[in-house]
């Protein structure tokens, strides 16, 4: 009876259910007195965009000691945890909305770790290895670590990694371990990739107004410290690393300038003149 009101209690409260293992004799739930009692996120642990912390160990029932454990501690991870198993999945907002319930009601979060493990009692667990392309969930952290962290899909590039699997009748069910135990899934059906309306980031500027990876000169210094250089273009940012201009194909073709000046006219050369020859008279001769 306690444990079909547990159940109804989360179809009222989470609109998720999850199927429950007839055996209950297998099942470790994690006493009522320790589980729910603390919030910690532990997405904030790590600077990437993890569950959490890598859970480094090679024994299986170390493993689900800590993942049972995480779920007591993080109602995001039992978010997303309970959303996996039944493989049905809301809206960030929903999910936030459910995070927001298990804060609030701590039974609810209590009773819904304990169903879970009860649902993982009778499949088989293992740590194995995996490879190729896959999908896996990730977070995205607040301002503040006590602020709800989103929870979106993915498609990292990762050729080898370890996960805590469930094999269960007719499904499986795998968590990262290098990532704070990440659902793993060929697809998420209905989760976005990336959140909704992310603010375009404005470019940060040092102490003296020159933006990030630029350099600026000083416009009273300039081209080899000549104050007039601004009115040559040496004033304003020039990039660290600028993209040089491509390479000028036009082959340059040799041009004539003729001269400023105009030379004087030259001078012109005289006319030639005919010679002057005198008629040579003959000697008058005596009369005969």
């Amino acid at each position: 009876m306690l444990g079909a009101a547990a159940l109804l209690l989360l179809l009222l409260t989470f609109g998720f259910a999850i199927v429950v293992s007839q055996n209950h004799s297998k099942a470790s739930a994690a006493p009522v007195s320790s589980c729910a009692s603390d919030v910690h996120f532990y997405a904030y642990d790590v600077t990437e965009n993890f569950f959490g912390p890598a859970s480094a160990s090679n024994d299986v029932n170390a493993q689900k000691t800590e993942f049972f454990h995480r779920l007591c501690t993080d109602p995001a991870l039992m978010v997303a945890t309970s959303e996996y198993l039944a493989g049905s999945y809301t809206t960030p907002s929903d999910r936030t909305s459910k995070v927001d319930k298990l804060m609030t009601d701590r039974k609810s979060w209590r009773d819904s770790e304990a169903l879970t493990q009860l649902s993982l009692s009778s499949c088989q667990s293992s740590i194995q290895s995996m490879s190729g392309s896959y999908q896996t969930l990730w977070m995205q952290k607040g301002s503040s670590s006590n602020d709800v962290p989103g929870i979106y899909q993915a498609s990292p590039e990762r050729p080898q990694y370890f996960v805590l699997r469930f094999d269960c009748t007719g499904k499986q069910f795998n968590f990262k371990l290098d990532c704070g135990f990440q659902p793993v899934a060929m697809q998420f059906p209905g989760i976005p990739t990336t959140p909704p309306n992310v603010p375009s980031v404005a470019p940060t500027t040092s102490p003296s107004g020159c933006p990030t990876g630029y350099h600026c000169k000083d416009p009273n210094q300039g081209i080899d410290h000549n104050p007039g250089a601004c009115s040559l273009g040496d004033c304003g940012p020039r990039p660290v690393n600028p993209t040089p201009p491509p390479a000028d194909t036009t082959k340059p073709k040799a041009t004539v300038v003729p001269p400023s000046t105009t030379l004087p006219a030259p001078t012109p050369l005289p006319v030639p003149q005919p010679p002057v020859t005198t008629p040579i008279v003959d000697p008058v001769t005596a009369p005969s």
